[in-house]
């Protein structure tokens, strides 16, 4: 197993300017039993570090949002001292600009003293001379920890990642409550700015570090598998495949790819897999996987540009492949010559789902009548599809919706070209075999299983492949020399 270390190192630096010296009890993590060894603990200690110091981050520009926005905390202390929303400064457009704590400390019972607020972790006090002396101390330290105190609380929540996120949401919620409750809280944010919260904090785990590669080449047995890291700043990518692979897909002139969402690891978005059409053997066969942390457009270009870096003088004909937008647009960007054409599959399924959803019918008959008539147009010529499908309104005026949803997703915003078939072989109209491969290699590796446990499957993958491309190659020789 070969590693290529990423090109530019993970920085270290601290993300947010807090003092660590003084809240250090909420930034500790439990060290993994499972890790032994103080170089790996201490690696692991500073990734899950760094990343809790993000997580803060995010949080911090959450609770300052909702507060500039709405002027909304009701209490600011942490116990027993509470300073209570007395007044609120609003600028022309009715922002807050300025939030007024009062004193209800129990010693001083008409202490002026009040903190201004620009957020909840900006302040300056303007004291009470006479009173100052009994909470000023008080109050300065429940400022300070504030800041960590709740948001370290909140992170324990956000690190436990078997949890959904209504799990977390709903936990999240009966915690802030329960602070409030006991006057250890300033305020809570609202279901959507909790959402959000979850979500930005969950996309920073899936950040894969360096360490992660390391115990991957360690673990693995040095094969002819390779394993390529790209890191592009901020995203990562890793690709799965072998030199063997790689050059039966240098030279597959038709390929097929689709990503799966099922047995992609801890920390990826899905796996796109490649698959080439070989013709000594006259079948495909996947030979490359893809960890890509997105479906974005630009993820899919470098993955392809990362791809022909390592497969020189790769230009395909023909590729197949899904109705994602993003996927389209990236194959024609890096391979401008080939013929892109819509899996016919995936064409029908579409069909099926939205024909119930627009028109729904009570006769099956009926709808089964619709499919057969809208899924035909994919075998007709390119030339004629558009009379066709007018005959067919004309002749179900009640499916209206119907048509028009097939009209606004397949005549204006893809080509007919790209969804019809009718010039094809048949074994070129879908990439079906992806589909069922897709459900073999969930059932092999399992579903949202570590990064290490999807190495090592998509190792023993394969070698099966190659050994399956090595046999029927063979068995096709005897059987031209006989």
């Amino acid at each position: 197993m070969e590693c290529i270390q990423p090109s530019s190192e993970i920085s270290n630096e601290d993300p947010n300017n807090f003092d660590c010296e003084t809240n250090i009890s909420a930034l500790e993590w439990n060290k993994d039993p499972l890790h032994k060894g103080n170089n790996i603990e201490e690696n692991q200690n500073s990734k899950r570090l760094k990343q809790r110091k993000k997580m803060k981050k995010i949080l911090l520009k959450n609770f300052k949002s909702k507060l500039n926005d709405d002027g909304f905390p009701i209490r600011i202390v942490l116990s027993g001292y509470p300073f209570h929303l007395r007044r609120v400064d609003r600028d022309h457009q009715g922002k807050p600009t300025k939030l007024r704590y009062y004193c209800k400390h129990y010693r001083c019972k008409r202490c002026n003293c009040k903190f201004i607020a620009l957020s909840p972790f900006e302040t300056f006090e303007t004291p009470d001379l006479q009173h100052s002396n009994f909470c000023k101390q008080i109050k300065e330290q429940q400022f300070n920890i504030i800041s960590y105190e709740i948001v370290s609380k909140v992170i324990d929540q956000l690190e436990k990642p078997h949890m959904s996120t209504q799990k977390i949401l709903i936990k999240l919620q009966r915690l802030f409550k329960e602070l409030s409750d006991n006057e250890k809280c300033i305020t809570y944010p609202t279901k959507t700015n909790l959402l959000k919260i979850i979500k930005e904090s969950r996309c920073l785990k899936s950040q894969y570090d360096s360490s992660d590669v390391l115990r991957i080449k360690r673990t693995l047995d040095e094969t002819d598998n390779l394993l390529q890291i790209y890191q592009m700043v901020p995203e990562q990518m890793i690709i799965y495949s072998s030199r063997r692979l790689l050059n039966y897909l240098k030279t597959s002139q038709r390929i097929y790819i689709d990503g799966t969402f099922k047995v992609s690891p801890k920390g990826a978005y899905q796996i796109l897999i490649v698959m080439g059409y070989l013709p000594n053997i006259d079948e495909t066969k996947p030979l490359c996987w893809v960890l890509l942390k997105s479906k974005k457009q630009e993820e899919y270009i470098r993955c392809f540009q990362n791809l022909r870096s390592l497969c020189t003088n790769w230009n395909p004909n023909y590729s197949s492949s899904d109705y994602k937008k993003s996927l389209h647009n990236a194959l024609v960007y890096c391979f401008p010559n080939a013929y892109k054409i819509g899996c016919w599959f995936h064409f029908k399924q579409c069909l099926k789902r939205n024909v119930n959803k627009y028109n729904p019918s009570t006769k099956d008959s009926t709808n089964k009548q619709i499919l057969t008539a809208i899924g035909n147009l994919a075998i007709y010529d390119p030339e004629t599809v558009i009379e066709q499908f007018l005959d067919t309104v004309k002749r179900y005026p009640e499916f209206d919706k119907f048509f028009k949803y097939f009209g606004r997703n397949f005549l204006k915003k893809w080509d007919i070209k790209f969804w019809n078939v009718k010039y094809l072989p048949k074994e070129s109209r879908t990439n079906n075999p992806l589909e069922s491969y897709n459900g073999k290699i969930a059932k092999q590796i399992g579903q949202k299983r570590p990064l290490l446990d999807v190495a090592k499957g998509l190792q023993e993958e394969e070698q099966y492949i190659y050994g399956e491309i090595e046999r029927k190659h063979r068995i096709q020789i005897v059987k031209r020399n006989k």
